[in-house]
């Protein structure tokens, strides 16, 4: 598998499957992988209580993946995540990332997270724990 195709697949297996257990974020991610999402830093056990804390205030969520480039173990993504909220409202972020993938594991991931809809308490869900 291409890291890009990883990349991909980790991203819409993460994000729009509705039951996600450490043992499959493993499969995907390093033990020591670290997030930084508009200059906030997670680590492997935050992006988990992280994915955890998404999955509880999520439901119906789509990434649609606008492009992708690899370059070696860099693997950059243009997408946007459309969601609804537990309160029926929806949410709706654009997402660019690099990914360093090494040894077909996720070792870390520099995003910049955009909200376009939602409300203004949904500003860090990029990034929440």
């Amino acid at each position: 598998m291409s890291y890009s195709n990883l990349v991909v697949t980790a991203l819409k297996y993460m994000l729009e499957n509705g039951d996600v257990h450490i043992s499959t974020i493993e499969k995907f991610f390093a033990k020591d992988y670290f997030q930084i999402v508009n200059g906030n830093k997670i680590s492997f056990n935050d992006f988990v209580s992280h994915v955890n804390l998404l999955k509880k205030s999520l439901t119906n969520v789509n990434v649609t993946i606008l492009s992708v480039a690899e370059n070696g173990e860099n693997v950059h993504t243009h997408h946007q995540v459309k969601a609804n909220k537990e309160d029926g409202s929806t949410i709706e972020f654009e997402v660019f990332s690099r990914f360093l993938v090494s040894e077909n594991k996720i070792k870390c991931c520099q995003e910049l997270t955009r909200k376009i809809t939602g409300n203004e308490e949904d500003d860090d869900l990029g990034s929440r724990v």
